[in-house]
């Protein structure tokens, strides 16, 4: 019945309604028709774009209708294929990245901040145990998005994409979002300390959970976020400072929060992320009590 429910809710939200974005992409409108193609319950591709909070719920929800299609993670943080992959028996699981801001400008209308890379989508683990025919389906599905005009590049190993762009959301999301600041003010001498020492225990980690960056050390993709990085995204509003200020729950728990929970996995200590995530979580339960 949930299908049923949300399908009709779809249809009516859309009823003669388009979505506009602009910004770096220009203007675009996006048709709210529903032809009612979804109906026979049968996918080649779901796409998850929720909130890292929300992934497990959903995929739980849901997954009578995923049957054998492939499921594609759009969404922040460390840890939203492995749990998909529970989900989906023989399919595949794909993760992705976009290094792309947004920001609402109400309903129904997004503007296109910054765009730094093209979304990137690799199949999920990289092992060979994800599924027939996989490397097949990775192609189909970036050619369907190069016609949709997204740029977009098949990873060789998403694990190490989603670790590159996770860096930049632990280092500078929670801080804009505990101060009320953009992206810039936190080329500060103070906050570069914690983000110092956010950056070196994430490294621990990375080292850790064997994946391979292409910074070779903390101190090399220091140099790069603050005197790139930071710069390159000065006047931005992360989407974790849009969330809390929003009312709304973060995603602290897959973003700064999975480095402490694969830092207890592997006996690392990681009392900067910890702090920030204990102060994360404080504003979350004030934002929890505050909407009843």
């Amino acid at each position: 019945s949930s299908y049923e429910e949300l399908s009709a809710a779809i249809a009516a939200e859309s009823e003669g309604a388009g979505k506009m974005s602009g910004g770096v992409a220009g203007e675009n409108g996006v048709s709210g028709e529903n032809d009612g193609s979804g109906d026979g319950h049968i996918f080649d591709y779901v796409f998850i774009t929720s909130k890292s909070s929300d992934t497990e719920g959903l995929c739980r929800e849901y997954s009578p209708m995923f049957g054998g299609a492939v499921l594609v993670s759009l969404q922040n943080g460390i840890g939203n294929e492995e749990i998909m992959r529970k989900y989906t028996g023989e399919s595949a699981v794909f993760g992705a990245t976009i290094t792309t801001n947004f920001q609402s400008e109400g309903d129904g209308c997004v503007t296109v901040k910054s765009e730094s890379e093209p979304l990137k989508i690799g199949v999920y683990p990289e092992n060979g145990s994800a599924g027939a025919g996989s490397l097949e389906k990775l192609a189909d599905i970036v050619a369907i998005i190069e016609r949709s005009g997204i740029k977009v590049e098949a990873a060789d190993s998403i694990r190490t994409a989603i670790w590159e762009k996770s860096l930049l959301n632990i280092a500078v999301n929670p801080l804009t979002a505990l101060f009320r600041v953009n992206v810039g003010a936190l080329s500060d001498e103070q906050t570069r300390a914690v983000i110092t020492g956010i950056i070196n225990e994430t490294f621990e980690v990375i080292a850790a959970e064997g994946v391979k960056v292409r910074w070779e050390t903390a101190a090399e993709y220091l140099d790069y976020l603050f005197n790139y990085l930071i710069p390159s995204f000065s006047a931005v509003y992360t989407s974790m400072y849009q969330d809390v200020t929003g009312g709304r729950h973060s995603e602290i728990e897959s973003i700064n929060g999975a480095v402490v929970r694969l830092g207890k996995i592997h006996g690392i200590k990681t009392p900067y992320n910890e702090c920030i995530c204990r102060l994360i979580r404080f504003t979350d339960a004030k934002n929890d009590k505050n909407r009843g």
